[in-house]
């Protein structure tokens, strides 16, 4: 399909993104109107695939991997724009829930094993990692042996977060929060607050 593009335009996407559509809503996933991708879908749907929910006028620039298992969800609000190499991942009955128009940029991730919700009109910019679950550390175990604890992620409307970021789990990022490239969040950030560094800590506020 890029070399499609390439030759005769971006229009042959149209087609091409009715086409991957179909296919999602015949195999059980909500896809709303005019969607468009221009890349390759790995979708790996282990759960209940009508838990897959794609609203209007989404648009994937690249490539995709959406995966779900053990009940996961994945909903995706209206006018939402993922660059390429995003993965999204939703286990254990968690949701991740993304709002309306909000933009998430290239070779992001977001692992959940409890509820990640994202408010409306966001920007997060590329490699950023979300993760709501960590292994426990307790020594009579090998970690990778024990079970994993889970704590929900939440991010308000008109969040800024910058490239290289990190979002742990149990964290909630008020309305209008900045965060700068490479701060590592472990604690709450107040609405509209600018925080940076390892551990984030707030630097100012937005005016």
């Amino acid at each position: 399909m890029k070399f499609l593009a390439f030759l005769l335009g971006d229009w042959v996407y149209r087609p091409y993104s009715a086409l991957i559509a179909a296919i999602l809503r015949f195999r059980g996933a909500k896809v709303g109107r005019n969607f468009l991708i221009q890349g390759v879908p790995r979708v790996w749907l282990r759960g209940q695939v009508s838990r897959l929910v794609i609203g209007d006028r989404v648009t994937f620039t690249g490539d995709i991997d959406l995966r779900n298992r053990e009940d996961g969800g994945i909903e995706i609000g209206d006018g939402c724009r993922i660059d390429h190499g995003v993965r999204l991942v939703a286990a254990r009955g968690a949701t991740l829930r993304l709002g309306q128009e909000t933009e998430i940029g290239l070779y992001s991730v977001f692992n959940c094993g409890a509820d990640v919700t994202i408010g409306k009109k966001c920007m997060i910019s590329g490699f950023v990692y979300v993760q709501s679950s960590n292994h426990g550390m307790k020594r009579d175990k090998f970690i990778k042996d024990q079970p994993h604890v889970l704590e929900p992620i939440s991010i308000g409307d008109d969040v800024w977060i910058g490239g290289h970021a990190s979002i742990l789990a149990g964290v909630t990022i008020g309305d209008g929060a900045v965060v700068a490239s490479k701060a590592v969040v472990n604690r709450d950030v107040a609405p509209y607050a600018i925080v940076a560094g390892v551990p984030a800590e707030q630097k100012g506020v937005r005016n």
